[in-house]
């Protein structure tokens, strides 16, 4: 005998519809803010990384009395140098077994792997330093003008003259809130100097040592920085120009040019 109190009813067509309607709407609503809510959290991961490249830097000064970081290239850069101040003593040695470790603080979460194993980096992908002898990798450049190479190879090089010295922050961290040590980067290391005028497009600077290496679309037209001071924010591409990069820098009101 068939069961009186059994429904037989089911969804007809049109509800499916309007609940599927429903869940799409709701989608729709709730997508962008996760979106939002991921590019937040890669904002602070990336700038946690920077946090943390900067005390690495600074207990570096501190092991040094104080004096400036110096490389001399090859396997002797500065991620080399406060490496084991990341917790990571065999990096100098062998990088590319450790990338995975301690040192993975150099990798922003928005970069991916090198392209092509090329040594320098782009908006979306990590520079690998000397792909043929070396093999470590990164997101992050060094302003020049807080340490890095030595001015004897930069001269060497033709990359500046001797009277730039005077203008680095070199002799001191300055502990400002407006001095960037480590930045978002193409490359190891950058060099933006006062004279460098805002380009009409922004993503072709068009300079090798300065603007060009950190002016890229990494973070929605902007880069994350860590400062002298310690913090660590998101810049726009267009407010580099204010920042004070060496000793005569000074901020600026910038108005992007019209293209």
């Amino acid at each position: 005998m068939q069961n009186r109190y059994v429904s037989k009813k089911a969804f007809t067509l049109v509800e499916l519809l309007v609940v599927i309607a429903i869940i799409a709407l709701l989608m729709s609503i709730l997508m962008p803010a996760l979106t939002r809510a991921r590019a937040q959290a890669k904002t602070l991961f990336c700038n946690n990384n920077l946090k943390q490249l900067f005390t690495a830097l600074n207990l570096y000064h501190v092991d040094s009395d104080n004096k400036t970081l110096v490389s001399q290239g090859g396997g002797d850069f500065w991620f080399t140098q406060i490496a084991s101040y990341m917790g990571d003593r065999e990096y100098r040695n062998d990088p590319e077994q450790t990338l995975r470790g301690a040192m993975k603080v150099l990798f922003c979460p928005d970069t991916k792997d090198p392209l092509f194993r090329r040594n320098w980096g782009t908006a979306e992908n990590r520079w690998r330093y000397h792909v043929t002898n070396f093999g470590a990798e990164g997101s992050y450049a060094l302003n020049g003008w807080i340490g890095g190479w030595s001015w004897e190879e930069m001269v060497d090089y033709g990359m500046f003259a001797e009277e730039d010295e005077a203008i680095s922050f070199r002799d001191s961290m300055p502990g400002r809130a407006d001095v960037p040590v480590f930045t978002d980067s193409v490359w190891v290391d950058a060099f933006p100097e006062h004279t460098q005028v805002v380009p009409f497009n922004l993503q072709d600077p068009l300079d090798d040592f300065g603007f060009g290496r950190i002016c890229i679309d990494r973070h929605k037209l902007a880069i994350n920085l860590s400062f002298a001071d310690g913090h660590a924010a998101r810049v726009k591409l267009e407010d580099l120009w204010t920042l004070r990069w060496n000793k005569l820098s000074e901020p600026l009101q910038v108005q992007v040019p019209a293209p």
